[in-house]
């Protein structure tokens, strides 16, 4: 888990920073091109195309893979590639990809080191950093980006969200626009928070309204028509390679699974802002797990760090697809109403979302 990120997100806390979302059979995506951005020099960049060796381009050139470097900064460079563009951050990896068949708007992730999804996308026209968070109901932006983005988010509703440490005071705000690659939504529900925030958080109220579908070690949105939840609990399903899966339907705007940890009963939230699968210790002592004995580490809240311990759950069950040996999280605190099912399990599926339905298949 990103020690200090495990719990970055606003649905009942805000503990600070993408799910894998998801799921509903999306349209079959064309290749992409895999670019990395090593580092810029004096306006060039020097990218990593597809494995290939370090090539720096200036802005304005295009190198043989049809990659165009736009331009570049000190810490982003944008490229494009068939006419579709990305905005990549420097250590970072990401794919732009020729249109679908359907000629909807896609961009493709890669995750990074600990399984998370991140992108440089924007608020109303400013360059922002994002984490994918399904666990987040709304977008959630730090206070310092809402001031560049020109929101005057102190004339929003006030509110109060949960992190482990405790309550946190938030604003509730519209923004004018929210754009991650060619995906651009307007009026977008979104929280602004005074206290400090890793990254900001691409919640639901932007990540309902795509389609996403993660295979292996891509993540791809595509831009859809705006669909309605439904407040229908998960069913099981099998995918026609006949792999364990599981199908949920959304509900409050997340998805929930009941599921167990070393057979005892546990609903689940799927968050993919949460690197571990993460549990109370009023849950822990009701499975019966002795966390005191796991490694204490710390993740960052907008209270400050919140202590936690690392362990491994012998067995993970959600609908019909069972995983050992999966690295989890015990939250001492009083700020975790639910169990959250994080990378440390979702990575080892493929997960498909579109409308209100998501389905988790086990990959192996």
């Amino acid at each position: 888990m990103a020690d200090s990120r495990m719990l970055n997100r606003e649905n009942f806390r805000l503990l600070l920073v993408l799910l894998c979302p998801l799921f509903g059979l999306l349209p079959g995506v064309t290749a992409a091109t895999d670019v990395s951005l090593v580092g810029v020099i004096r306006g060039k960049a020097v990218l990593v195309i597809d494995n290939g060796a370090p090539r720096t381009l200036a802005v304005g050139q295009v190198s043989p893979e049809g990659v165009k470097l736009l331009e570049a900064d000190s810490n982003s460079a944008t490229v494009e590639i068939a006419g579709r563009r990305q905005t990549i951050a420097v250590g970072e990896r990401g794919a732009v990809s020729a249109a679908a068949s359907t000629g909807g708007r896609q961009v493709v992730l890669y995750p990074d080191m600990r399984g998370h999804f991140l992108t440089i996308g924007s608020v109303n026209g400013v360059p922002v950093r994002f984490l994918v968070d399904s666990g987040a109901t709304q977008v959630a932006l730090p206070a310092s980006d809402a001031k560049r983005a020109g929101i005057d988010y102190l004339r929003g509703q006030q509110g109060v969200t949960m992190t482990a440490n405790g309550a946190v005071r938030v604003y509730m705000v519209k923004l004018d626009s929210v754009k991650v690659g060619e995906l651009e939504l307007q009026n977008v529900d979104a929280l602004v928070s005074e206290a400090p925030m890793g990254q900001a958080l691409l919640g639901m109220s932007f990540l309902s309204r795509v389609s996403m579908q993660r295979d292996g070690q891509h993540m791809t949105l595509t831009q859809r028509e705006n669909s309605r939840g439904s407040d229908v609990m998960s069913t099981l399903n099998a995918d026609k390679s006949g792999h364990s899966s599981v199908v949920m339907k959304q509900r409050q705007g997340h998805f929930f699974s009941a599921g167990s940890i070393n057979g005892t009963s546990i609903n689940f939230m799927v968050d993919t802002g949460a690197s571990l699968v993460a549990i109370s210790v009023a849950d822990a002592r009701r499975i019966g797990i002795n966390y005191l004995n796991g490694e204490t580490a710390y993740s960052m809240t907008a209270n400050g760090a919140a202590p936690f311990y690392k362990v491994k759950f012998d067995e993970v069950q959600v609908g019909d697809i069972t995983l050992h040996n999966v690295d989890g999280a015990i939250m001492e605190g009083n700020g975790m109403p639910m169990a959250l099912l994080g990378m440390s399990f979702l990575s080892r599926t493929d997960i498909r979302r579109d409308g209100d339905s998501m389905s988790l298949t086990r990959r192996f």
